[in-house]
């Protein structure tokens, strides 16, 4: 060994290594789910209206394929699905209110709510999300609540008139 310090050689030793604790890449976790859209009349979606979800990681996730977030609507569960927030914390979801939907206490969101199918949701490192919302399930939001028998109103024509005359053009 002093042979190889006289020329100047330094020896290093393959030891298996381990990542230290606060280096290991723990999985992304809910920290927040919110209704991201607002019903334009009287806290109520009607037929045809979208509302978004917005559910927030710990951590940047990379979402890909169609995961979905199960939205309680009355005694039916509907599927939103997910739209955009990829390499994001925030991942939006959204579902097109239908003639069928009925909910007179407000939308919920149970804590297993959000489902891969056949998806991913993933850190930037590559680590599955934790997909359990615990805490951040949301009850009976009454201020997001669905009647799908009602129409949004929409615009059905447009009429234009005509000027009489032609507007004055002056010159100076």
């Amino acid at each position: 060994m002093r042979s190889l310090r006289r020329l100047g050689v330094l020896v290093l030793l393959a030891l298996p290594c381990a990542v230290p604790p606060a280096f290991a890449q723990t999985a992304p976790t809910v920290s927040a789910v919110t209704i991201g859209s607002s019903p334009p009349r009287q806290s109520r979606y009607e037929r045809g209206e979208t509302i978004r979800v917005a559910v927030t990681f710990t951590a940047a996730v990379t979402g890909t394929g169609s995961p979905r977030l199960a939205l309680t609507i009355g005694n039916a569960t509907r599927q939103a699905r997910y739209a955009s927030g990829s390499g994001t914390t925030t991942l939006t979801f959204q579902y097109r209110t239908q003639a069928v939907d009925a909910d007179t206490d407000g939308l919920s969101v149970g804590a297993s709510a959000l489902a891969l199918n056949g998806g991913t949701i993933q850190s930037q490192a590559g680590t599955n999300a934790a997909l359990g919302l615990g805490t951040h399930a949301l009850t009976h939001q009454a201020n997001h609540k669905v009647n799908g028998a009602a129409t949004a109103p929409a615009v059905s024509s447009v009429t234009l008139r005509a000027r009489r005359r032609p507007p004055r053009i002056r010159c100076w």
